[in-house]
């Protein structure tokens, strides 16, 4: 039922890579209550059945999430207040499973499906454990980024706070489930969750705001909102990227002082050769070869060029870090300090960490030591950083 690729674990549901992948995304919300493995089943079964294209994707995955809202109207309306929770966020999550493959030349339906599956994660919003706001951050010419607030306790304690930024097709909402909110909330973390340009909850009203190669413009407008907020510790705020959101992060960070702690998960180094694959792309073409692939819908436009982390931006990067490889060899270790490298070199050692082993599809710029040497420093990173007092 499973087959291994160099990405992703198959579960078997279909022959449609793609749709497994989604699967797989929806099954993640399940540690929080956002998904029931039983449901998942049902709806795979259900696609099965009326032909396995992607229309059934959608529909089958709209009616289960339209079902299960309906278990959160009754289970809010007769007090239960943990039901409700989870059936609000399980309804979410199946909404925003059938927005997903609903083509952008469909953008009535896929708006409808987004607000739907936003309006129930709205609905979760006031029944969860700890305290929660939806926000609006002001970014350019009166456009707001659309956000959540997730806050430890109502105590008005300021804190150290993870700023979370998802990826090409990120969803502020989902970012609750993907990011692991409820496990940063218990570790004393507050999240700012947010939508930024090219991403869903700006690209269906303001298609005109795409992903930009300065993300620390987009990602500075967020940071003066957590640095304002009164629950956060201004000093003490860490930015976790995820999917593309490997590439916005330390872009970010390179340019934002203010981030003291940072997390790629993981480092992306050239978006266009993930969209476009690794063949001779011609630059007078470039923009209608990315709208024939499965990308012409997500924000993507001309000034967005293949990405580097060039020596100017890698160079900025001075505070703690962690590269995130899911499925290679040592995915997760912690990047080498200056200290630690000057020791292994007084003691006779080469310049590669010994806790992040040689690995020849390890070619990302933090890691690779001829990058390494090309692009300045690495990004460093201690167990506890002392500003902020936490264990990343």
């Amino acid at each position: 039922m499973t087959e291994a690729n160099s990405s992703f674990t198959r579960p078997g549901f279909t022959d449609d890579a793609a749709l497994d992948l989604q699967y797989l995304r929806a099954l993640a919300g399940a540690s929080y209550g956002a998904a029931s493995p039983g449901e998942v089943l049902v709806v795979a079964d259900t696609v099965r059945r009326r032909g396995g294209d992607r229309d059934a994707y959608i529909q089958a995955w709209a009616e289960q999430g339209r079902r299960v809202a309906m278990h959160g109207a009754e289970a809010i309306a007769t007090g239960r207040r943990a039901t409700a929770l989870s059936a609000y966020l399980r309804a979410y999550n199946y909404l925003r499973a059938a927005e997903f493959f609903v083509p952008a030349s469909r953008l009535e339906e896929r708006r409808k499906l987004y607000e739907e599956s936003v309006a129930q994660f709205d609905a979760a919003v006031p029944l969860m454990p700890h305290p929660a706001e939806k926000i609006a951050i002001p970014y350019a010419n009166g456009v707001m980024l659309p956000g959540y607030v997730f806050t430890v306790a109502d105590d008005g304690r300021p804190r150290p706070t993870v700023v979370a930024c998802g990826g090409v097709d990120g969803y502020g909402e989902e970012m609750y489930l993907l990011a692991g909110v409820p496990d940063a909330l218990a570790r004393g973390l507050n999240v700012v969750a947010f939508h930024g340009p090219g991403q869903r909850g700006l690209q269906l009203y303001h298609p005109e705001l795409a992903f930009q190669p300065d993300a620390e413009v987009p990602l500075g407008a967020v940071m003066d909102y957590a640095a304002d907020h009164p629950d956060v510790d201004g000093d003490r705020i860490a930015l976790y990227g995820m999917s593309f959101g490997g590439y916005l992060a330390p872009r970010a960070a390179a340019h934002d002082k203010r981030v003291k702690a940072l997390v790629a998960n993981a480092p992306q180094r050239d978006l266009l050769g993930i969209v476009l694959g690794a063949g001779e792309r011609n630059d007078d073409n470039l923009m209608k070869e990315v709208k024939e692939t499965r990308w012409g819908g997500v924000g993507l436009r001309r000034e967005l060029p293949p990405v580097e982390h060039r020596r100017g931006h890698t160079r900025g990067i001075r505070r703690p870090g962690r590269a995130l490889h899911p499925g290679r060899p040592g995915a997760g270790d912690r990047l080498p300090d200056a200290e630690s490298r000057r020791r292994r070199r007084n003691r006779g050692g080469g310049g590669t960490s010994p806790a992040v082993p040689r690995h020849p599809a390890r070619t990302q710029a933090v890691h690779h030591p001829r990058h390494r040497r090309r692009c300045g420093r690495p990004l460093r990173h201690r167990q506890s950083p002392p500003h902020l007092g936490i264990d990343l």
